[in-house]
């Protein structure tokens, strides 16, 4: 039986508009470092984190591109920024945390003191299961036109990239005046050499060519594609992209919090742009902005899920809409309803209750006021039946909350080689006497600490 074990988001693009000019200062140390002929002068420790400023602008007449491990930034001199949200900062830190530290750290650059107002270009939401198998393309229906098959795998036609070449490429790249930006260049000119993905497998790069958009690991085929425009869909084995990307491992300790045994992990991938997002009428209304998208979470998955695709299993008719629905994908479907087992602690479930807050400050300036008597009447038994369902799934949560702080803990007396019963023992005490709000600080503070402990730990034990 299939069972999500993680949700979220992975990707997050926003667009900033200009609320304001740049302050002078970063106005000159942006372009100095930008200018700067020694790389290690182009990188800036910002917020805590160590970015790079490239030597080169981006299309569309941005100024400046600022990239990291946790963001990629845009910048252009009139005020906007188009910024990026990778995934390790989003799975790591959690959507409402991560967001909320980019946006004052732009707001901190400006002359003004004028709140920013970040719309959502692209957003890519993901359940993760185990048990699960990959769906044969032909049992999928969908309103999408575009559909591949694909793996992360090499193909019979791919050759091998030496370390020395791809240095060799970057530092051409980096050095080459154009306003396309290195990353696109760099594509360009690998595509010229007949290499459509580069990917890093056992200490070597590795250069993949593409044949007709269908890719194998051996005969094994490990994903599917739906989709290529404002909406796309993939399903594919992430334990086996995880084998050529060691960058991207940091999920698997996200998958052990949730008691994942090391079992194949399959993905069911959602990527919306603007277009689509606007197809629901409370984004539009909104200009896209965050707080209406983390809002409709929930509504855009089940749109995803029932509207836009579907997996089905055989059945006696020759339609394959009339067929029923596959276990698997009545799995998916639920895997963003309220009292999942696969609930998200790092900051989704803050940005899904944006839309439970938007109502109770509706209520609170008198909304519901201006009802007649028998709406009034309606709206107050909907509220109350809310309330009853608020209370048990905190209850719900600060269970959870606990057995995770607990898992989390005995992992942490493993890798610090301590007896697991006397951590349990002084961390149950504890647990007792906080809310739910503290166990969720609790529960950040200490996964942050496991993953420091696991990586110093592996560091010492399989030094590269």
């Amino acid at each position: 039986m299939p069972n999500v074990i993680y949700r979220g988001v992975d990707w997050l693009t926003l667009w900033f508009p200009s609320v304001g000019a740049w302050s002078g200062h970063w106005v000159d140390k942006l372009d100095t470092m930008k200018k700067a002929e020694i790389e290690a002068d182009r990188y800036l420790e910002w917020g805590g984190h160590l970015l790079e400023v490239m030597p080169f602008g981006g299309s569309n007449g941005f100024a400046w591109v600022i990239s990291g491990a946790d963001w990629h930034l845009s910048l252009k001199r009139s005020g906007e920024v188009m910024a990026v949200l990778r995934a390790a900062c989003l799975h790591l830190e959690g959507l409402v945390d991560a967001v909320g530290r980019l946006v004052s750290r732009i707001a901190a650059m400006r002359d003004s003191a004028a709140p920013e107002r970040p719309k959502v270009s692209r957003i890519d939401l993901h359940a993760d299961l185990v048990g699960a198998e990959i769906p044969r393309l032909d049992h999928v229906v969908t309103r999408a036109r575009h559909r591949v098959e694909w793996s992360a795998a090499r193909s019979k036609g791919g050759a091998w990239v030496t370390d020395e070449q791809m240095v060799d490429l970057r530092r051409l790249v980096s050095s080459t005046s154009c306003t396309r930006g290195a990353s696109k260049l760099l594509s360009e000119i690998m595509q010229c050499l007949g290499v459509d993905k580069v990917h890093r497998l056992e200490g070597e790069t590795f250069g993949e060519h593409r044949a007709e958009a269908t890719y194998y690991r051996g005969a094994r085929k490990t994903g599917i594609s739906v989709g290529k425009g404002e909406i796309a869909a993939r399903v594919y084995d992430k334990s086996e992209e995880l084998k050529g990307a060691p960058k991207k491992r940091f999920i698997e300790d996200v998958w052990r919090s949730f008691g994942w045994d090391g079992s194949r992990v399959v993905r069911v991938e959602f990527q919306l742009r603007s277009k689509a997002l606007e197809q629901f009428d409370v984004i539009k209304s909104a200009g896209r902005s965050l707080e209406s998208v983390a809002g409709c979470i929930r509504a855009i998955w089940g749109y995803l899920t029932r509207s836009w695709m579907a997996h089905k299993s055989p059945g006696r008719s020759k339609q394959r809409t009339r067929w029923p629905v596959s276990t698997l994908w009545r799995v998916v479907r639920g895997a963003f309803e309220y009292g999942s087992r696969s609930t998200n602690l790092y900051g989704v479930d803050a940005a899904l209750s944006d839309g439970g807050r938007a109502l109770a400050t509706a209520c609170s300036t008198g909304s519901v006021a201006r009802l007649s008597e028998r709406d009034q009447a309606i709206v107050g038994r909907k509220i109350e039946t809310m309330m009853v369902a608020c209370s048990r799934f905190e209850a719900q949560k600060s269970e959870q909350l606990s057995a995770q702080l607990l898992g989390i803990a005995v992992s942490l007396a493993g890798v610090q080689n301590i007896a697991p019963s006397h951590v349990v023992d002084e961390l149950e005490a504890r647990l007792d006497g906080m809310d739910v709000h503290e166990k969720h600080q609790r529960m950040k503070r200490a996964r942050g600490r496991h993953c420091v402990v696991s990586l110093v730990k592996e560091a010492v034990l399989r030094p590269e």
